[in-house]
């Protein structure tokens, strides 16, 4: 599955299928009741835009399958 992600040093979107989650909590509601995933994703390779390897919090990536960030919801 891919996932789209924004390089946080050039703003350019891009998508991959080459991450890790990692310190993965599982699931967590917040205070309005939402169920949010509490963990993290890498990229296994560097970003095409600057060859940096990003890390970026589950919450702020786009949902692939409702075309919208979690914090969206």
């Amino acid at each position: 599955m891919e996932f789209v992600f924004v390089c946080p040093n050039t703003h350019k979107a891009f998508s991959s299928d080459t991450f890790k989650i990692i310190d993965n909590n599982g699931i967590i509601t917040d205070l309005a009741g939402n169920k949010i995933l509490d963990a993290k994703v890498a990229l296994k390779n560097p970003c095409p835009y600057c060859g940096e390897r990003h890390l970026y919090h589950a919450t702020d990536l786009s949902c692939p399958f409702l075309g919208k960030s979690a914090k969206d919801e």
